[in-house]
């Protein structure tokens, strides 16, 4: 199944939920505006295919960087919407980086795990960045994720407004930090301890706050 295909299924989901009865919270708006709405939120979904983002980032990095693009105008307007969505959605590779290396280890998990299944059910080999048998590669996989994805996606983001720096500034300092687990030849078990060792101290770290709280505040707390 395409993920413009998962796109529609999405967009499709979401109006039978928003029609049934206590759901609809679009009701008072008249038709015309109803149905510009609804055009609206299909192409934000839509725009989560990484396969749009490739065919609109060429256009979109050249209206960023002649530095007077009328943000305004209708067509500029909706890509830029797009190109913010696709932002949204890759975010976790501008997280500090304790959570950026969390939900890199969870992806990439999930992804193994379909790999397995493709190749055990199906007599399929798998991707590459859903062979288990590559998986003390993942940093790797990552610094190429952010050089042939991410950071010019983020960069272009930054010159349509210079709001959005933190997010590159967060990608870049990511690409060191995995470009160090490759220069260390970190294990994908390596980062999986790291993980659970770390959620392993917050958990810690919460039932000690919660200890040292007066009792009727634990209570509230646990009710």
């Amino acid at each position: 199944v395409s993920t413009q295909s998962t796109g529609y299924h999405h967009f499709n989901h979401f109006q039978t939920i928003s029609n049934v009865d206590g759901n609809n919270i679009f009701k008072s708006m008249r038709e015309a505006e109803y149905k510009q709405l609804m055009e609206m939120i299909k192409q934000v979904i839509l725009a989560t295919d990484l396969a749009m983002y490739f065919r609109q980032k060429a256009n979109f990095k050249k209206l960023c960087e002649t530095g007077d693009t009328d943000w305004t105008e209708p067509d500029n307007k909706a890509l830029l919407r797009s190109m913010m969505i696709t932002g949204c959605d890759l975010s976790a590779i501008t997280k500090p980086w304790e959570v950026q290396r969390m939900v890199a280890e969870k992806i990439a998990s999930e992804f193994f795990n379909q790999g397995d299944i493709e190749r055990d059910k199906y007599g399929k080999a798998p991707m590459y960045m859903m062979d288990r048998s590559k998986r003390d590669e993942l940093p790797k996989m990552q610094v190429d994720f952010i050089d042939n994805i991410c950071m010019e996606l983020y960069e272009s983001l930054e010159k349509a407004n210079p709001l959005f720096r933190p997010l590159l500034d967060g990608c870049l300092a990511n690409r060191r930090n995995w470009l160090n687990q490759v220069e260390r030849r970190t294990s994908f078990a390596d980062i999986s301890n790291a993980n659970v060792t770390l959620t392993h101290s917050s958990v810690t770290t919460r039932i000690q706050a919660m200890q040292n709280q007066p009792e009727e505040e634990c209570s509230a707390v646990e009710g």
